[in-house]
């Protein structure tokens, strides 16, 4: 058998990317498992499996296996992170809400570093809108972000539950975005088809009971204007 892959490495990970959609990709979890061993296969932390997407509106999907046991990693929602944007309590009176895009044409954009995840979350938000944004200020930290909003030198586009992270909730405040919406989803990997121990069990319904609570209540109350 004989497959075309693509090994790929990031942030101290390697991957070996299999591409499902112009070849069948069916193996065994022992043959993920080999293609991953590093003295007599490719070597991998985990394999990706490019496939079709069964969603319209996206380019493709993928799937996980684990290089260490070959097993399939399943993906568990817990939330829909929707980016905002974030500006100084002064500037909220002149944006609209829900805020348009073009409001990051007439404002200085203040954004992530560029190979971050955050980042190119909101440079594919930016594509997808049809607008331009070259940074004025580029950031590594998100304290240093919200830092730099909270004295009026610009404004971000910010998932929603990155706002905690800011600071400066007195003096920061946030709109809602206008069509197309930028979102990331947020949840929880684990072995597919594995049983979870009673502690990992009980972790996880906390997670999605207790934790989205708590979450829910940050982003509620961040920049809130009575």
């Amino acid at each position: 058998m004989k497959l075309k892959f693509t090994k790929m490495q990031g942030a101290g990970n390697d991957f070996v990317v299999l591409d499902g959609v112009r070849q069948t990709i069916d193996l065994t979890p022992a043959q993920y498992q080999a293609l991953a061993d590093r003295h007599f296969g490719v070597g991998a932390d985990q394999i990706l499996v490019v496939e079709r997407a069964t969603t319209p509106g996206i380019d493709f999907r993928y799937r996980i296996f684990n290089g260490a046991s070959g097993d399939e990693v399943d993906f568990l929602p817990m939330l829909d992170d929707v980016c905002v944007l974030v500006c100084a309590k002064p500037d909220l009176a002149a944006i609209p809400d829900p805020a348009p895009w073009s409001t990051f044409r007439a404002m200085p954009f203040i954004g992530m570093e560029p190979r971050s995840s955050v980042r190119m979350l909101t440079d594919a938000a930016f594509a997808r809108a049809d607008i331009a944004t070259p940074a004025l200020f580029e950031c590594s930290q998100l304290a240093t972000v919200g830092g730099l909003i909270a004295e009026g030198l610009g404004i971000s586009l910010l998932p929603l539950s990155t706002l905690p992270l800011l600071g400066h909730a007195d003096r920061i405040a946030w709109r809602p975005m206008q069509a197309p919406l930028a979102v990331r989803g947020i949840g929880i990997a684990r072995m597919k088809g594995r049983t979870l121990s009673p502690a990992a069990q009980a972790m996880l319904e906390t997670l999605l009971t207790e934790g989205l609570a708590d979450s829910q209540a940050m982003q509620d109350g961040y920049g809130k204007i009575e």
